[in-house]
């Protein structure tokens, strides 16, 4: 075991006759007091050795440079997504009743025969059970 704290080796904030406790994954020391470690569970720890302690990275609580740069990566790429799906999907419309005029050769508001025809196929013909 290093006796050097993983999270406050560059820092001299943190009390020097702290215990060190050794992440049981990656094998990194740390206070107690740097990991939020209290007495009564590092005595636990010390007096089970079937007991492994994890540290918050490995826990999934911190995150590490390299898992920031890949999240910020991804992030990038989803927003590029969503500005291009804005694009093409938010462009402004025409009100409705500007969309069948009498110069399309059809009466003002009335649709064009194709729409009719699928809006009346989808329409389920009601069935009598005798």
């Amino acid at each position: 075991m290093s006796d050097k704290c993983s999270d406050c080796k560059l820092n001299d904030d943190c009390d020097s006759m702290d215990q060190l406790i050794a992440c049981g994954f990656c094998g990194k020391c740390f206070h107690t007091s740097c990991a939020g470690v209290d007495n009564v569970v590092y005595h636990a720890l010390e007096a089970c050795e079937n007991l492994t302690w994890k540290c918050d990275v490995c826990a999934g609580k911190k995150l590490t440079g390299d898992a920031v740069q890949i999240i910020l990566q991804k992030l990038e790429t989803m927003s590029a997504d969503i500005e291009g799906l804005k694009h093409k999907h938010l462009q402004p419309r025409k009100p409705f009743s500007e969309l069948f005029t009498p110069e399309s050769g059809r009466a003002e508001g009335q649709a064009p025969s194709s729409i009719r025809k699928r809006v009346e196929n989808t329409i389920p013909t009601p069935t009598i059970a005798l």
